[in-house]
């Protein structure tokens, strides 16, 4: 006993000084954290300062340059100044004092303004007796150059015109081989191989999705003519449950499919919605209601269906890392790839996963023990919300909501939450973010190489200026702006909105590159931003097709490729074609505020020489017009000078958080125009090429010379 006891004591004594060892262990690691945060805090703090100094010096260096070569500026503008020259006692005629210089500079203004029309007129044509007229050769089409044009799809070139009188067209046929023709074949067929049974054609060696779809529709193709006695006594030998002639050929053809592949199943429960209905007709009829407001109440209840979470909607957490002050390593001791010291991976490169959890879009099934405990929540939330309700909400009893439930199959190898919990769980403490154009796939990375993301992204970034105002503030700030432009019947100001919180997701081509996404539908003024961006919108869509390569969308493609390579056969180029293409994102990474100010106006001011002041747009759906509209409701009028202010007044006032920073933009990087949802790039390369082309030469000539198409 003695020995046993010592034992059973030197096992507590261990036991105990492992729990101590591992609360130690414990403590220690909480202490590292805390300690690699408190550095990561000092860092980020240090790294602003410099930001903010950086940008003081910046300013400062801004201002005495724009001293110092304002007045050069002014002084080409103004050009060189006539020279007088001193006369000795001998005085000139006036005509006479004119340089060289002047006179070449006004032919060549005189001659700029010549037009066909004011060229000098030649004389008569001589009259020649018994002579008969001369005849000039018909003009003939320049010869084709040996560029040829693009070759584009039958399926993008088809005509989809529609005729309206098909009884007078004759129609063709796109086949190849026209029916009749195969009518007439004279040719004996084969015999064609009769039909196997579902039972002989597939085998347990090809087992998988789509050959148990396809032996399921057999099965119910064979099941579908017989009778209801057929059927009945097929439910009878094969133990399943028969209900009704169309969910007996259902159960038939599962039973079937499951005995056949061998299925693993399990039972779940699954709502019946009839059951439902009727449990909330009981509840209705034991209620205090009027018997006109009861009948009208049983017709109006509806039952809303909820979408299931997909697996992107569970598992992807960049949003809630990037609001973070400060994120530190925790990808020290993680079996996972390695990429720069730490863990970043595609979750479709880790091996014994559910393959369908490498789709982020897959939606997974809901398997819940207390459904019946869920429903019964439901019910009464549903009464209890309802103010004209006069009644006993004890009175649905649990009894009856087991008959609203009802047991189906489930594939042991379908997803469910559980596989996606659990994944969750393997992967915790590490951020999962979808990739930028292709938001299918799932990147797993360390919170630190985010964190740095984030940092070169946007605090370190001199796009933007670190505001260390609190955003009320700066809201209050706002606010009085637009009241001091005249902006506050235009601009509709939401009083509880807030600025939003940025973050980066990484490149499909290249993961250690991020794109920045900035939130703007919290904001105040998100709702007149959208109103100016639809006319903005529409004011580039209806600028002259020359003038500009913007695509409305990519479905105009085809047509634009047909119209340059038509052009190129009119103007008998040749060889001599230049095909150049250009990275909108890399060219302009970033463009001062002012620059697409003078895009804007030049836009605004196209369409003031038109006659038109203002734009009309529908708020709440498609559509912009310059005219009157038909149905009034949702439709708002647009000025052009309020539109210009409201655009400028974003412009100036575009703020975002980043990591808990608040930060202001001052050069136009990214996709917004502040609340603006339309892109910059198209303005302001229809603006760079209308000027190049009206500072061309032969203006005339390089309008139909320069062709392409910009896509977004």
């Amino acid at each position: 006993m003695e020995r046993k006891e010592a034992a059973e004591r030197e096992a507590e004594e261990k036991e105990r000084a492992e729990r101590k060892e591992k609360k130690r262990m414990k403590k220690h690691q909480k202490e590292l954290e805390l300690e690699a945060e408190r550095r990561a805090e000092m860092k980020k703090d240090n790294e602003i300062q410099l930001a903010i100094r950086l940008s003081e010096l910046e300013d400062n260096m801004a201002c005495r340059v724009e001293s110092v070569i304002g007045p050069l500026r002014e002084l080409v503008r103004l050009g060189k100044k006539k020279v007088t020259y001193a006369s000795g006692g001998s005085s000139k005629e006036p005509e006479d004092e004119v340089s060289d210089t002047s006179v070449t500079q006004e032919l060549s203004a005189k001659a700029g303004r010549l037009c066909i029309l004011e060229k000098r007129k030649r004389g008569p044509k001589p009259v020649f007796e018994n002579s008969l007229p001369m005849e000039a050769p018909p003009k003939q089409t320049p010869k084709r150059g040996a560029l040829k044009p693009v070759l584009l799809t039958t399926r993008m070139t088809r005509s989809k015109a529609m005729v309206k009188n098909p009884g007078s067209v004759k129609r063709i046929s796109l086949v190849k081989t026209p029916l009749s023709n195969r009518v007439k074949n004279t040719q004996t067929p084969r015999k064609a191989t009769p039909r196997k049974s579902p039972a002989l054609a597939i085998t347990p060696a090809t087992k998988g999705a789509l050959q148990r779809l396809r032996f399921r529709n057999d099965v119910m193709e064979e099941l579908k003519d017989c009778d209801a006695t057929e059927l009945q006594r097929i439910c009878k030998e094969e133990g399943v449950l028969y209900d009704g002639k169309v969910g007996a050929i259902f159960a038939i053809a599962d039973s079937r499919t499951r005995e056949k592949f061998e299925l693993d199943i399990a039972e779940t429960n699954e709502v019946i919605d009839v059951e439902v209905r009727k449990v909330i007709n009981d509840a209705l009829m034991s209620g205090d209601l009027p018997k006109c407001f009861l009948n009208r109440t049983r017709k109006k209840v509806r039952i809303v269906w909820v979408k299931n979470s997909a697996v992107v909607d569970i598992t992807h957490n960049q949003r809630e890392f990037a609001s973070r002050n400060v994120l530190v390593c925790t990808c020290a001791d993680l079996p996972f790839p390695r990429s720069e010291g730490h863990v970043r991976f595609r979750l479709s490169e880790i091996e014994g996963l559910h393959p369908l959890l490498r789709n982020a879009k897959n939606v997974p099934r809901v398997v819940r023990d207390d459904r019946i405990e869920l429903l019964h929540e439901e019910l009464r939330n549903g009464f209890s919300q309802w103010r004209n309700w006069r009644g006993d909400l004890s009175r649905i009893a649990r009894e009856e909501l087991h008959k609203c439930m009802g047991s189906c199959a489930l594939d042991k190898g379908q997803l469910t939450t559980a596989h996606v919990r659990d994944l969750k769980l393997k992967l915790q403490g590490l951020v999962l973010t979808p990739l930028d154009r292709n938001p299918r796939e799932t990147l797993v990375l360390c919170p630190s190489l985010y964190f740095e993301a984030m940092m070169v992204t946007f605090v370190r970034s001199l796009g933007y200026k670190i505001i260390e105002t609190p955003s009320k503030e700066v809201l209050r700030e706002i606010r009085e702006d637009v009241a001091i432009r005249g902006l506050t019947k235009f601009a509709r100001w939401d009083k509880d909105g807030d600025f939003g919180s940025a973050y980066v997701i990484p490149k499909q081509k290249d993961v250690s590159r991020y794109r920045p996404i900035c939130p703007t539908f919290m904001e105040a003024m998100v709702w007149t931003g959208r109103a100016v961006s639809k006319g903005m919108n529409h004011l580039l869509k209806t600028l002259p097709r020359r003038w500009h390569f913007n695509l409305t969308s990519v479905s105009g493609l085809a047509s634009r490729v047909r119209e340059v390579n038509r052009r190129i056969l009119r103007l008998d180029a040749g060889d001599e074609v230049l095909t150049v293409s250009f990275d909108i994102k890399e060219m302009f990474s970033g463009l001062p505020h002012k620059d697409i100010m003078a895009a804007v106006d030049w836009l605004l001011d196209f369409h003031r020489g038109k006659g038109r002041v203002s734009v009309r747009v529908n708020t709440r759906g498609r559509g912009s017009s310059f005219g009157r509209t038909t149905g009034a409701d949702h439709w708002r009028s647009l000025d052009f000078t309020q539109m210009r202010e409201f655009v400028l007044l974003e412009l100036q006032h575009t703020y975002t958080f980043a990591t808990g920073v608040l930060l202001q933009q001052v050069v136009a990087m990214g996709y917004l125009w502040g609340r603006l949802q339309v892109h910059h790039w198209p303005v302001f390369c229809a603006h760079t090429l209308n000027t190049v082309l009206c500072g061309a030469s032969t203006r005339t000539l390089a309008w139909y010379t320069v062709l392409g198409w910009l896509m977004m």
